[in-house]
């Protein structure tokens, strides 16, 4: 019986995990499966702490959320990724980073001096900002980053994920947006 499982198992491996398409051809399968877990773990955090500043007018830390049973995580990692939970009041901020052994960029990309402190910033939101707006929007980022953290402006790379508002759904099973 365990030698069926094993081969089943080892079915799926070669099936879905090995052929799983890539978002380009430096992904290997295992890191988007990574990734995936990451932002699964990044949105549990969220929540557990929306739910926990709801109820008590103020953030917790990822340890008092973990001990309190409102994440079922058990550990502050996943894969190397390391969250970090930033607390003020009732404002916070969730934080995965990458591993610095395994953080690939390009030094040099587009004629930009990047040092070994560059950062990735990835925002998903609703399309219809024009250019102008995304413009300023990145610029405010650097520059915060700058006057707060002293980051070199060079060092601070920001993606921009737009989606369609029928693309969200705030619960239910049902897209709110969606006309």
């Amino acid at each position: 019986m365990v030698l069926v499982a094993a081969a089943i198992l080892y079915g799926v491996y070669e099936v879905y995990l090995k052929k799983m398409p890539t978002t380009d051809a430096g992904t290997a399968p295992t890191q988007a499966i990574s990734l995936t877990g990451v932002r699964s773990d990044l949105l549990q955090i969220a929540q557990a702490e929306r739910s926990n500043v709801a109820l008590n007018g103020k953030c917790a830390s990822l340890d008092e959320l973990i001990s309190s049973g409102a994440i079922t995580m058990n550990k502050r990692e996943r894969d190397g990724y390391t969250y970090q939970l930033n607390c003020t009041g009732s404002d916070f901020q969730v934080i995965a980073e990458h591993p610095a052994e395994n953080f690939v960029s390009n030094p040099d990309y587009l004629g930009i001096r990047r040092s070994g402190d560059c950062i990735f910033i990835q925002v998903t939101m609703n399309e219809g900002r024009t250019v102008d707006q995304k413009r300023a929007f990145y610029k405010a980022i650097a520059d915060g980053l700058h006057q707060r953290l002293g980051l070199r402006r060079e060092d601070v790379l920001i993606n921009l994920v737009e989606v369609r508002k029928e693309n969200w759904s705030f619960g239910n099973g049902v897209a709110q947006y969606a006309t």
